[in-house]
Formats: C-alpha cells, structure tokens, sequence
C-alpha cells in the first residue's frame, strides 16, 4: 500500500470494491500500522 501511495504521490488510496468505495486509506494509518511493535 506504501509503495502504491508513493508512485501516486498522494497520501490518500481509495479501497474500492465491485465499483463501490468501500473506504480510504491514509498515509499516517499506513505508518502507524508499519509501526506498532
């Protein structure tokens, strides 16, 4: 998911799912998540 916002330059990636969004995913989210021990 890193890499995908990287290449895009935005901190936001939308999760869609059939066509629908489904949520939206952001930068911080991604590195608390990277981060927790």
């Amino acid at each position: 998911m890193a890499a995908l916002m990287a290449r895009l330059r935005s901190p936001l990636v939308a999760v869609v799912k059939e066509g629908g969004l489904v949520g939206v995913i952001t930068a911080s989210r991604v590195l608390a998540a990277a981060l927790r021990p």
